[in-house]
Order: C-alpha cells, then sequence, then structure tokens
C-alpha cells in the first residue's frame, strides 16, 4: 500500500501531458498512456489528462472504449480534461477554443457518451488588460493564468486572488532559456503563498528532484522540489532563503517521507499539512511522462515496484 504521507504529498500530482514535449506523442498514443495509468498500480499519482481546447473533439472520438460511458448524473471513473486554450491575444481562436469547451463538456455529460469533463482551464496571460477581458467570456472550470515569471508578479495575483483562480508557472521547456532560476520559481511560490492563490506547475519536471542535463545545457528542477518547497513554506516551516535552498537540493537523501511526515534538512511537517497545501497551494504539475517520476520514486525507495505498474 502506498505510504499515506506519500499520497498526501503527490497524491493526484501529474496533470499528463503526453502530446507536449519532449514526448510529443500522437494524440492515440497519449490517450493509451492515460488510460494505462488510470487503471494501473500508478493511479494513485494520476489527476488530469491536459489537451489542447482546440482539439478535444478528436479526444471525444479517441476516448471511446477508454473511458466509461456516462451514466448521468455521476460516472464513476469518469475523466477529467484540463484543456489548454490560444494566448488570450489570440481573440478569435481564444474565444473558438472557450465554444469547444463548452460543446465537448455538454456532449460528454450525456448518456451513451465517453464520460469526460472539461473542469480545468489554463490560459496564458500577458497582463492583467487581457485577464480582465477573458474573464468576461469564460465557461464553469477552474481557471489557472498562466503568468510571465520573469518579472513581480504580485499585481497579477491580486488580479485573480479575489476571483477565486488559480496561477500557473512554467518550470522548464526543451532549451535553456526557457527554465526559470531558483530565485524566479521562489519569488513565485512565495507571492503565491502570500496572496493565498493556488498554482500548478509544468514543463521540465519529469525527475523528482534537481538535475544536470547536459543535451539542453541546463539544470532542471524536480518536482519533489517544488512540491515539498511549497507545502513546507505553506505550512510555515521554511522562510524564502530556505525555499531556495530546498528547491536546490540534489541529494535525494536530505528527503525523507515516512509515517511521521515528510523532513528535510531538520524541518518537518506532517502528512496533515502536506495535504492541506495541496489543496490550498501546490495543485499539480504537468508532465509528458508517468514513468520518469516514478522511476525516481522507486529510486528514492518511496514506492514500490507494483505502484508503478
Amino acid at each position: 500500500m502506498t505510504n499515506p504521507t506519500l499520497h498526501a504529498l503527490l497524491g493526484e500530482s501529474i496533470d499528463y501531458a503526453g502530446l507536449y514535449p519532449p514526448a510529443s506523442l500522437d494524440e492515440p498514443t497519449a490517450v493509451s498512456m492515460h488510460t494505462r495509468l488510470l487503471g494501473g498500480g500508478a493511479s494513485w499519482i494520476g489527476a488530469r489528462l491536459v489537451w489542447p481546447a482546440s482539439r478535444l473533439v478528436v479526444l471525444g472520438t479517441l476516448a471511446k472504449g477508454h473511458v466509461p460511458t456516462a451514466e448521468p448524473p455521476r460516472t464513476e471513473g469518469a475523466w477529467a480534461i484540463s484543456a489548454v486554450t490560444p494566448p488570450i491575444a489570440q481573440w478569435e481562436d481564444f474565444t473558438a477554443a472557450l465554444a469547444a469547451v463548452e460543446a465537448f463538456n455538454d456532449r460528454h455529460a450525456s448518456p451513451g457518451e465517453p464520460a469526460m469533463r472539461v473542469d480545468c482551464l489554463e490560459v496564458k496571460a500577458a497582463n492583467a488588460s487581457e485577464i480582465e477581458r477573458a474573464i468576461e467570456v469564460l465557461p464553469e472550470c477552474f481557471i489557472y493564468w498562466e503568468l510571465p515569471v520573469d518579472r513581480d508578479v504580485r499585481g497579477l495575483l491580486i488580479a485573480i486572488a479575489d476571483e477565486g483562480f488559480g496561477a500557473k508557472i512554467r518550470t522548464g521547456g526543451t532549451v535553456a532559456a526557457a527554465h526559470p532560476t531558483i530565485e524566479q520559481v521562489a519569488a513565485f511560490i512565495e507571492a503565491c503563498t502570500l496572496g493565498r492563490v493556488p498554482f500548478k506547475a509544468t514543463a521540465g519536471l519529469h525527475r523528482a528532484l534537481r538535475h544536470a542535463v547536459p543535451a539542453i545545457g541546463c539544470t532542471q528542477h524536480g518536482f519533489m522540489n517544488v512540491i515539498v518547497g511549497s507545502c513546507m513554506m505553506h505550512a510555515g516551516a521554511i522562510d524564502r532563503g530556505g525555499l531556495e535552498r530546498l528547491l536546490a537540493d540534489e541529494r535525494p537523501e536530505a528527503f525523507t517521507v515516512d509515517a511521521r511526515g515528510i523532513t528535510w534538512e531538520g524541518h518537518r511537517i506532517t502528512a496533515a499539512q502536506a495535504a492541506l497545501a495541496r489543496a490550498q497551494l501546490m495543485h499539480s504539475f504537468g508532465s509528458c511522462s508517468y514513468d520518469e517520476p516514478l522511476e525516481d520514486l522507486l529510486a528514492m525507495g518511496l514506492v514500490s515496484k507494483e505502484e508503478c505498474a
């Protein structure tokens, strides 16, 4: 059985983004991979399927035979989808994507259809004016606004906090320049913590801990660094300086997850504190792979082989 503390820390943490680089899977394979995860021993770590809003009709066709048939009012095992929209600056494409989301949700709530629902949108916003414009036309979904990290985001967080929205940070990419610094990631997490804005992270978080990637020429962030750091800051166990040190830590032995809680360099939080932080602050991370995160958790002795199947 999964370590209950680890479940509190990482349960339903991976939004599967197999269509996106570096995996760049074709659509049928991405659907099959998501099906494999949800039906296997690692289902506890899976959350949503990330899909372009403009390709939702294709998803509806591909999902037949993989997804339970809708039986209103509630279908056991229905898929939750996080739809990625075009940037707000591409207004016609953006609004067309929103219409596609509403049509998709209406269709897949009908008896006999594959049971799926877009319950989250990921929207790239450059400034507060774009956010204000988009708010007027948004469907009923939880929104993660992808915010720039090369500047102070506190003003933008204020713009979304009162509306009950979330934020999104891009933590990597296929080139070195796409990777924010430790200081930028720490500033984002601290701002979300103080502003009480939940967030998700995406890109470059395939491995558990921070590590060098010679092929790209940079050092990538680790999902354990980001999640443990966020949970500890939310609980008041570390300050900004501690968060930066934790985000930089590449040592597996520095992190302990056991029945008593999660420990890093003498700082400890309980499973209950981790669960609260996951609910209120660090929701999930997008990854185009399930295998790599689970391989690292296995190597750290945190999961069994059965839980990676």
